[in-house]
């Protein structure tokens, strides 16, 4: 079922042909939405800093195996294979349960750190729970990369530290569905999971999400936006999108704009939401969309070929020109292949799941909960499935960041629950 913190609830979220021809604000925008996440580990500009409950200077060891489970609080660092970075923090009244963190999209552009989960790390520290938590060896929409380098971060705490007796995974944003992967892919290895503003429905609804927000945007106002997989002439185009939204003279268009975007994912509750959600989709289409081109080796993997768009209280002439006129795009058959690998959750959970999301997220928008909740209930497993979500905007808001430790204490409380603690 789908609870807020209060109620249950399910919540979804003069026409122009195209021309010829950097969370959140200015292109920045686009890379707050995706590093707002400072204190869950979208950001990762700063290493993960050691914190310990008891105060005690932590061992430094650098990809050594100890033998033993050392007793007093350790900070560890090393690589993990070709490219990414690891860190590790066990706290001196180690409980035996261990946080394996996926940390959320990285723009290609940025170099490759060490998440930083920022209040995160020293509240699990102080509830007893180690956290292995590591980069990626390359940035971008890195599933298959993510979901390797995440699971060996259990084997190299194990070898390093010790066998912990309970093993959670938490997953925010695109460390979402790279959690969910690991879930079906290893499913002895992981107690149970928390996934936070997670691209939980699959990867091809959050590629057709972002793709129809750019192909309506660009045949409402044409020529600002260069075809979805072209080149990019230069910077995101932030103040002139912004102008054109806010525009008086604009009004109608926009609304008629908005009509559409909302039946296609979009949410917003006010004018000013509209503006930010619209400026944050088109953004991460900007950075978002050569990134998957360059993994699909230059194949297209949006397709609204057959799609029909909608506008309830528009009139039935607008919606047929645009249907008649909007940019449409067919994918290839490797290109959906790519998706359905990385990745299309099958529902089939076998341990305890809890989600978390903003129900006006305009980044990876809430339709991916209830495509969630049917792909598990489909599998027969919604017994084991705990959906959450808060009446608030953004992509993991501060709403949402501050119900985490409360939701990762009732996943425990939920695991233990199950199973004896061994």
């Amino acid at each position: 079922m789908f609870r807020s913190e209060s109620t249950p609830t399910h919540v979804s979220s003069g026409i122009h042909r195209r021309g010829s021809p950097a969370l959140c604000r200015s292109v920045s925008i686009v890379l707050v939405s995706l590093g707002v996440f400072g204190a869950a580990g979208c950001g990762r500009n700063q290493p993960l800093s050691p914190q310990v409950a008891s105060g005690a200077a932590p061992v430094r060891v650098e990809s050594m195996a100890l033998g033993k489970t050392p007793a007093g609080p350790l900070h560890l660092t090393g690589v993990l294979g070709p490219g990414a970075l690891y860190v590790i923090d066990k706290p001196a009244n180690w409980n035996g349960g261990l946080v394996v963190w996926a940390h959320g999209y990285t723009p290609d552009f940025q170099p490759v750190a060490t998440p930083n989960l920022g209040p995160l790390l020293p509240f699990f520290l102080s509830q007893g729970f180690a956290v292995a938590a590591s980069s990626y060896s390359e940035n971008g929409y890195a599933v298959a990369e993510g979901a390797r380098q995440t699971h060996q971060l259990g084997q190299v705490f194990t070898g390093l530290v010790g066998k912990p007796d309970r093993t959670y995974l938490v997953g925010v944003s695109l460390g979402g569905i790279i959690g969910l992967r690991l879930l079906e892919k290893y499913d002895d290895s992981y107690d149970g999971a928390l996934l936070v503003s997670g691209v939980v429905g699959g990867s091809d609804d959050e590629v057709r999400y972002l793709g129809d927000i750019w192909v309506l945007f660009d045949q409402f106002f044409p020529g600002v936006l260069p075809p979805l997989f072209g080149p990019r002439p230069g910077p995101f185009p932030q103040a002139q999108i912004l102008g054109i939204l806010t525009d008086p003279g604009n009004a109608p268009t926009v609304q008629i704009l908005l009509a559409f975007a909302r039946e296609r994912g979009l949410t917003f509750a006010t004018g000013a939401e509209a503006v930010e959600a619209t400026l944050t989709s088109l953004g991460f289409g900007w950075i978002g969309a050569l990134d998957f081109l360059d993994r699909t080796h230059g194949h297209v993997l949006y397709d609204n070929s057959g799609t029909i768009y909608l506008a309830p209280g528009v009139p039935q002439s607008i919606v047929d020109q645009v249907n008649a006129q909007v940019d449409r795009l067919t994918s290839t058959q490797d290109a959906r292949t790519f998706l359905r690998h990385y990745y299309e959750p099958d529902g089939d959970l076998q341990m305890p799941v809890i989600t978390l999301h903003d129900q006006r997220d305009p980044l990876v928008p809430f339709l991916h909960e209830p495509l969630f909740h049917d792909a598990v209930e489909s599998a027969g497993q919604l017994s084991r499935l705990r959906q959450y979500n808060t009446n608030s905007f953004g992509h993991v808001s501060p709403t949402v960041q501050g119900q985490i430790p409360a939701k990762f204490l009732e996943l425990v409380g939920w695991v233990d629950s199950l199973e004896p603690t061994p």
